[in-house]
């Protein structure tokens, strides 16, 4: 339930009427919450850790944009034009929307919701929740939400990409698999050095996230900055961010806490910029800031709840 409450509702991208939200939630369930308790059972039951998580969430990402809705080749998808800007006829689409989106579907679709359940449920976070026939099933369901959103979006426009298109899509996610596949756990060395705070941390990616967010131009400014300067800035925003946190986790002090703190500003970054994205879609009305501040509250009460579950644990 968390995956399309981050990754769809909590962005701002439903409408804001409660028969859209009931017709949009069942399919995403399947496809977002399928994916992502399937990326965390398989991980979890390779001993494995965030990193795998990772990688296995871009192969989520490469196909869901791919091939289930296309959006990294149908230049007519929404009549947005989100690939009119950095637009590489050679590639067949745009490297800025195509990192964009990628990216948040790895961190806010996948990885956010599952490291807030899992603190949330800290007695059972390393373990694997589902027995071997549980999890063959959400993977059922999750191919059963693909298709169903899949169908659903051809009729809509029409639209498949080549099979060129469709064979490096599944290249680059088999290369994903892949790699999680041959990660192994990081052994921690105590290296030494201080590590940022839990806040510090918090803080840390709520502004490397909310810039790389804001590169995308979510509010409509209508910036004319060269596409290679935007790509520059989204690898230098999400590269930061990402290389200060894994060279952090590397060392013993580094703990639950700082985990869930990185998510927890993650969860904020999407918490600000919904509000935008819904005002940019479906305009400033009073029910889409009212579901928006639906959703801002309900991210805050689990965010409580997940940071009062530290209290009673030991942090490891």
């Amino acid at each position: 339930m968390l995956s399309p409450f981050v990754g769809e509702f909590l962005l701002g991208n439903i409408e804001p009427v409660p028969s859209s939200w009931l017709a949009s939630l069942l399919p995403l369930v399947l496809l977002y919450g399928g994916g992502a308790l399937v990326i965390r059972e398989m991980t979890r039951r390779l001993g494995r850790g965030y990193p795998t998580m990772a990688l296995f969430a871009v192969g989520y990402a490469l196909l869901e944009e791919g091939i289930i809705l296309g959006t990294l080749f149908n230049r007519g998808y929404l009549d947005l034009g989100l690939l009119e800007y950095g637009w590489l006829p050679a590639l067949g689409t745009s490297p800025v929307w195509s990192g964009y989106v990628l990216t948040i579907h790895t961190v806010w679709s996948i990885l956010v919701p599952i490291v807030l359940t899992e603190h949330l449920f800290r007695a059972r976070a390393h373990r694997p929740w589902l027995p071997v026939p549980g999890t063959i099933a959400v993977l059922v369901a999750y191919l059963l939400g693909a298709a169903v959103v899949g169908v659903g979006n051809y009729l809509t426009y029409q639209f498949l990409p080549g099979g060129g298109q469709i064979v490096a899509v599944l290249v680059l996610f088999g290369g994903c698999i892949a790699i999680g596949l041959v990660l192994r756990p990081a052994v921690r060395r105590g290296l030494p050095g201080r590590i940022p705070s839990p806040r510090s941390t918090a803080l840390l990616t709520a502004v490397a996230s909310s810039l790389f967010v804001f590169t995308q131009d979510p509010v409509g400014l209508g910036w004319s900055v060269p596409p290679a300067v935007t790509l520059a800035a989204m690898v230098l925003t999400a590269g930061t961010g990402t290389a200060v946190i894994a060279l952090a986790s590397r060392r013993a002090a580094w703990s639950a806490r700082h985990t869930l703190a990185a998510a927890t500003g993650a969860l904020v970054t999407y918490g600000w910029s919904g509000f935008f994205v819904q005002f940019s879609i479906h305009g400033f009305t009073t029910p889409g800031l009212g579901a928006q501040l639906v959703f801002a509250g309900i991210a805050v009460a689990l965010l409580i709840g997940a940071w009062r579950q530290q209290r009673t644990i030991t942090p490891a």
